[in-house]
């Protein structure tokens, strides 16, 4: 699915939330009420992820809402997802991206994160989150092109590299652009960093951590990529 009105905020890892993040993100969705979506977390402490989430927001003036759907069947239940449906932010928190992926993949909950994006509000995922929202998006079993949730199309996110040392990281990441189809952008985002796709599908670094491009093998300047 492609969607061209809403804009997408990636985060390497909660590391990147900051003061100044929240109220810029708030202003781009241009409204207060955020559903936080702890569903990749579900193995852990989601209930705690809310709070942290709900802490760092609040600051910003936001009214949050956590959607505390574990699994898929709790994705697919429309009372649950419907909650998301006067949202103007949506926050997919850190977590397992294969368990992300397998619950929420063709549910209620998904549809109504696109139509979120469709009325021109604002999808933010941090870490393994940002991962799956691509197609193809990277497994992180194996690190092998997989299908993603399809919601950002042209581009695969690498996150999490941080903790790794320049060289490593960029192994990963030609590694990654060599596997994905040919001249298909790979953005590696450092557990700090934050790229904007606005809803005119341009990148634009937004957070100071440490992004790298990829495509066709070169680094590019992320600026000089739009995926329309």
């Amino acid at each position: 699915m492609t969607l061209t009105t809403g804009s997408f905020i990636l985060l390497g890892g909660p590391e990147a939330r900051t003061d100044g993040l929240a109220r810029q993100a708030l202003e781009l969705a241009a409204g207060t009420r955020v559903a936080v979506v702890p569903l990749a977390a579900a193995f852990g402490a989601p209930e705690k992820e809310v709070v942290a989430a709900a802490t760092w927001l609040h600051g910003a003036g936001a009214e949050v809402e956590g959607i505390m759907a574990m699994n898929r069947s709790e994705a697919d239940t429309p009372e649950l997802a419907a909650r998301v449906a006067d949202a103007d932010l949506a926050l997919l928190v850190d977590g397992s991206a294969m368990h992300l992926r397998t619950a929420l993949k063709a549910t209620a909950l998904l549809g109504q994160l696109a139509g979120l994006l469709a009325r021109g509000g604002v999808l933010m995922a941090e870490g393994s989150s940002a991962t799956v929202l691509c197609d193809p998006m990277v497994d992180p079993r194996g690190g092998a092109p997989t299908v993603g949730l399809g919601l950002l199309a042209g581009l695969t996110v690498v996150s999490h590299i941080a903790g790794e040392s320049p060289e490593t990281a960029r192994d990963k990441l030609e590694r990654t652009a060599s596997l994905v189809p040919q001249g298909l952008p790979v953005l590696g985002l450092a557990n700090d960093a934050a790229v904007l796709v606005d809803a005119d599908r341009r990148l634009q670094l937004i957070g100071a951590g440490v992004v790298s491009v990829l495509q066709g093998g070169v680094e590019v300047d992320p600026g000089q990529i739009n995926l329309s």
